[in-house]
């Protein structure tokens, strides 16, 4: 392993992770930015796990209210995720509902109503599906 492969990514992610976690926000951004640059170099664009380090700095972002930033990064990662997992796939939901708070706090909020009712839409077909028995 190096400092470009996807393990080192991962481990970044996580360290960064831990300290975004303990509100230590100025060490994680650059730990978030590595993992995703390396990510993207080694994974491409479309990975899921690209998707997770671009929510988690989005959310660094949103803290910082360097909300464009963060709208931008949400945006990339449900994209990745939709492809990836399709439509109504819990993690979708998450990302929506991130994204809609930003909206919100943004005075969006026809696009953060809008996006609140995917989120429900979602989560209630996650409910049936649960209740569904398997065979």
């Amino acid at each position: 392993m190096g400092e470009k492969h996807p393990s080192t990514a991962s481990s970044l992610n996580v360290l960064a992770f831990i300290h975004h976690t303990l509100g230590n926000y100025q060490k994680a951004e650059p730990l978030y930015r590595r993992a995703l640059n390396i990510r993207l170099d080694t994974l491409g664009p479309n990975h899921l796990d690209v998707a997770r380090t671009q929510t988690n700095l989005a959310l660094l972002n949103d803290h910082f209210k360097r909300f464009d930033e963060a709208e931008l990064l949400y945006k990339r990662a449900l994209a990745s995720v939709e492809q990836n997992l399709g439509l109504f796939h819990p993690d979708v939901a998450i990302i929506l509902e991130n994204l809609s708070i930003l909206y919100r706090d943004t005075n969006r909020n026809e696009l953060s109503k809008q996006l609140q009712e995917r989120v429900l839409k979602i989560r209630s077909m996650q409910k049936k599906f649960k209740r569904t028995p398997h065979l």
